[in-house]
């Protein structure tokens, strides 16, 4: 795998290693859709961390999110983390909340009658993917979760998937499970096409996840990179760097781009 010229992209353009900012949220519409307690509380808690803006929304940033996740056992109680990760992967949308709903069998799929899933199974799937990333590592969690194998939760893809994923680790350690979507998959298309095709950042297979999660190992001690701070090149920076160069291939940044 080469991953010259990926970094070298990365490595020339100041921009895309810089730190995140906030994201806005708007409680009202998460406390419509998580009406179980145990999504209640985790809202509870992140209203604890947010300051209100001009426009009526709640601000957070990723670093506090990652805190209030860091203070959990997810594989006891896994839906306060997986909320946080959420409200954070979805930001202004105003559709997050339900979709999540959806996912935790609080909500039926538009169109449909009941929910696709019993929210007890849903909380029980979610508390053995985190034991399975806490005994297993990344990969593992990975295809039990997201690539359609027993823990698979209906409506939950690779990209909200490993946003839940990333949260239950809160310390930058080789081969954490970071972010997979659509605009990471493209920038690694684009700039390591040989190794990663058009379909990356979709339907991403477990084979996949674990190669880019190799790619972002090799990124970050590329000697294009390595003379900047651990911290500047740490696997959170590479997969956000690799957004916003997803994000340019795409167009210009939205409202609800968090982490552009």
């Amino acid at each position: 795998m080469n991953v010259d010229r990926l970094a070298e992209t990365i490595a020339s353009d100041e921009s895309l290693l810089r730190p995140q900012g906030d994201f806005g949220w708007r409680e009202s519409t998460w406390r419509k859709w998580l009406t179980c307690d145990a999504g209640l509380r985790a809202i509870d808690r992140l209203r604890g961390t947010s300051v209100a803006d001009s426009r009526g929304f709640l601000t957070v940033n990723r670093n506090e999110v990652m805190e209030l996740a860091g203070g959990e056992d997810p594989s006891t109680d896994p839906v306060a983390a997986y909320t946080w990760s959420q409200v954070w992967g979805h930001g202004k949308t105003g559709y997050g909340a339900y979709r999540t709903a959806v996912t935790l069998g609080l909500a039926p799929p538009r169109g449909k009658a009941s929910p696709a899933i019993e929210h007890g199974e849903a909380t029980r799937r979610l508390a053995s993917i985190a034991g399975t990333y806490l005994t297993e590592g990344a990969v593992r969690a990975y295809e039990r979760a997201v690539d359609k194998n027993d823990l698979a939760i209906p409506y939950l893809g690779p990209a909200f998937g490993t946003k839940y994923l990333f949260f239950l680790e809160p310390a930058d350690t080789p081969y954490r499970p970071l972010v997979l979507d659509e605009l990471v998959g493209a920038a690694l298309h684009e700039h390591a096409g040989d190794t990663f095709p058009a379909e990356t950042g979709t339907f991403p297979s477990t084979r996949l996840y674990s190669t880019y999660l190799d790619a972002v190992e090799a990124v970050r001690e590329h000697p294009s990179l390595t003379p900047r701070p651990a911290a500047e090149r740490s696997r959170e920076r590479i997969e956000t760097a690799l957004f916003r160069i997803g994000n340019a291939l795409k167009g210009p940044a939205g409202p609800n781009d968090n982490r552009a």
